[in-house]
């Protein structure tokens, strides 16, 4: 069923997420090791998301770009990028504010690489295996992840977080190797070489194209329900090592992590076999019986219930992330892929770098305890607004998706917009 290209993607993918992984659970308990204080812990998850909520500007760059070579010089540029924060503390001189300049910067580095590799997989295999093929990449993804955030707390106590920085760095290198070989049909340049003037003209009429074809689809209705779900996730996820701390040992981080990565995979996993129902009662009922198990996790005075259910509450997230991608790159136009992923992975992220700033204040003032509430909060959140949004809630399972009705075609009254606005 699948292809040569698709396992070199899919196995890339799984070491760079494994890079990530370590660098994320690495970098952020490295902050809480040098500040012992939650304020940084969340001002450092807000400048890594920062990046996220600007990868829009990215999607012109994508769909012009060498796919390929993106590729290969994102994993390089952050595999060198990881090695000087164990130099500088082999040196003795490794300071949080380092930490907090390098983090962002290898973040915006990393937005290059997800957009891509959604952009390649309908290049390289037919529309009927895009859902299994989407559910086998997370899956792939989560699993190893889950090994791995299990084990991270026992890792960190017996390695040191600057030792799993290195063991980033290193899988960042592998995976640039990897991607040396796939190969990708009629894959070129398009941006030409031009002067600057005429090269910036070319790249805002196509960041305004993007931005048209997205207005005029269901997407923005869609968009505003992940912000507000994003903004408390993002102040969860970003201060879970205080969480773990108040809990009573640091290898609860891990645990929380795991689960988290459980409930995704869990998604994932199930996915295919969701697909036929309409993600609109999908979403409403899977969210709501979402946010029942976040209100079992924030309230439930035993630790390993509250993790479980914590867990159980990201399987719909999973699920319906994998059918979101799917139906996208099943009805979008191929020349738009890149600048619309782009668009929908900032404005789904938007929020979350406010949201890690807010959890961090929103602890400090409340009280540590009450960081899991939020996750109650975001699930029920996300199952209110698609049940009084007649569009979200009557959402077609993907088979029954119809580009048109939902704006996910290129018409001529767009293509009207985009002249007249860029004239």
């Amino acid at each position: 069923m699948f292809n040569r290209n698709f396992s070199i993607l899919l196995f890339g993918r799984i070491l760079t997420n494994l890079a990530d992984s370590l660098y994320f659970i690495a970098g952020m308990w490295l902050v809480y090791e040098l500040t012992e204080n939650p304020f940084y812990t969340g001002l450092a998850g807000f400048l890594i998301s920062i990046p996220i909520a600007l990868q829009f500007l990215l999607g012109p760059f994508i769909d012009k770009w060498n796919l390929k070579k993106i590729l290969i010089f994102t994993q390089l540029l952050q595999a060198i990028l990881l090695l000087v924060i164990p130099l500088l503390d082999y040196y003795n001189n490794l300071h949080v504010v380092t930490l907090l300049i390098l983090m962002p910067i290898i973040s915006l580095i990393q937005q290059f690489t997800y957009p891509t590799q959604n952009v390649i997989l309908p290049k390289i295999l037919d529309e009927e295996h895009f859902v299994k093929a989407n559910s086998i990449m997370m899956f792939a993804y989560q699993g190893i992840d889950i090994l791995f955030t299990i084990a991270s707390g026992i890792v960190i106590l017996k390695f040191g977080a600057i030792n799993m920085l290195i063991c980033s760095s290193i899988l960042f290198f592998i995976s640039t190797f990897i991607y040396l070989i796939i190969k990708i049909p009629e894959e070129k340049d398009s941006y030409e070489v031009m002067s600057f003037k005429l090269f910036l003209n070319e790249y805002k009429m196509e960041l305004f194209e993007g931005y048209v074809f997205i207005k005029k689809s269901f997407i923005p209705k869609f968009l505003i329900g992940s912000l507000v779900a994003n903004f408390l996730l993002g102040a969860v996820t970003a201060n879970l090592p205080s969480y773990a701390a108040f809990k009573g040992s640091e290898a609860y981080y891990a645990y929380y992590l795991a689960a988290l990565s459980t409930g995704l995979l869990l998604g994932t996993l199930i996915s295919f076999y969701l697909s036929k129902i309409g993600l609109g009662k999908l979403t409403v009922v899977g969210f709501f019986i979402s946010g029942a198990l976040g209100l079992i996790a924030a309230f439930s005075s035993n630790l390993y219930v509250s993790i479980v259910t914590f867990g159980l509450s990201q399987i719909m997230p999973g699920a319906t992330g994998v059918l979101f991608l799917s139906v996208l790159q099943k009805n979008l136009p191929e020349n738009y892929l890149g600048r619309v992923f782009s668009f929908i992975n900032s404005f789904t992220m938007l929020a979350a770098p406010l949201g890690a700033l807010f959890g961090g204040i929103f602890i400090s003032i409340v009280g540590t305890e009450y960081l899991l509430h939020l996750v109650m909060v975001s699930m029920f959140f996300v199952s209110m607004y698609w049940l009084v949004s007649p569009l979200l809630r009557n959402l077609p399972g993907i088979d029954h998706f119809e580009a048109e009705r939902y704006g996910l075609n290129i018409n001529e009254d767009t293509k009207v917009e985009y002249s007249g606005s860029t004239s």
